[in-house]
Parts: C-alpha cells; sequence; structure tokens
C-alpha cells in the first residue's frame, strides 16, 4: 500500500506540472512596459535617459517616437529587444521646449505598445 501511495503522488506531480508547462495562460507574454531614469531634465542642453523595457516579442525592433503636447514627434529611433523581449539603453535628448512629452514605443508589427511621459523642466528644479 505504501508503494501505492508513493506512485499516485507521483503521477500527480507530472500531470499537474506537465499542464502548467502547456497551459496557454501560463505561457502568455507580459504586457508591454517601459520606465525611463530620469524622467525629467533640463530643456537646454539636454540630458541622457535610461530606457528599460520588457514584454516586447523577442529579438525584435522597438521603435520609440518622442511626442509633444500638440502630438508633433520630435524625436525618434528604434532599441532591438534580446531573446527574452527586454532591453536597456541610453538616448540623448536633445534641448527641446519646456512642455510635458510621451515617448510612445512599439514593435515594427505594431502590436505592442507602452508610453512613458517626460517633463522638461523637472518641477521645482
Amino acid at each position: 500500500m505504501q508503494i501505492l501511495k508513493y506512485s499516485t503522488l507521483a503521477i500527480v506531480v507530472i500531470v499537474v506540472g506537465f499542464c502548467s508547462i502547456f497551459n496557454p495562460i501560463s505561457m502568455a507574454q507580459a504586457a508591454p512596459a517601459v520606465s525611463i531614469d530620469p524622467t525629467c531634465g533640463p530643456s537646454r542642453p539636454g540630458f541622457m535617459t535610461y530606457v528599460t523595457g520588457s514584454g516586447f516579442s523577442p529579438d525584435s525592433n522597438i521603435n520609440w517616437e518622442l511626442v509633444n503636447f500638440t502630438g508633433t514627434v520630435t524625436m525618434h529611433g528604434h532599441f532591438r529587444s534580446n531573446s527574452q523581449g527586454g532591453f536597456y539603453d541610453d538616448t540623448y535628448i536633445n534641448s527641446l521646449p519646456e512642455g510635458n512629452y510621451s515617448i510612445n514605443f512599439g514593435t515594427d508589427a505594431g502590436n505592442a505598445t507602452a508610453s512613458v511621459k517626460l517633463t522638461i523642466p523637472c518641477p521645482n528644479g
């Protein structure tokens, strides 16, 4: 009887593990997310910002555009995601007029988007 008890447990563990590996819900990719540091800076002469992204398609181009409050694209570029769908890079933000900006991110396929806010200049600074 003792052997049957452990055999049943082993079968349950194998089945549960198998279902976890092949469950489409657990395989779903996380929603794209991006952060920048710092999120504000001087209007002149510009500044360096560090960009971290995750949840994008592996090994894909991640396009970005800096958009001002009127919806005009003032800068653009791209990053390349790694094999896990993430990236880390730095970007120089050129001299910009004061205001609130959005940096929008998306893949070449257009199916993954994320956005962060950028303020020129820093509040109270």
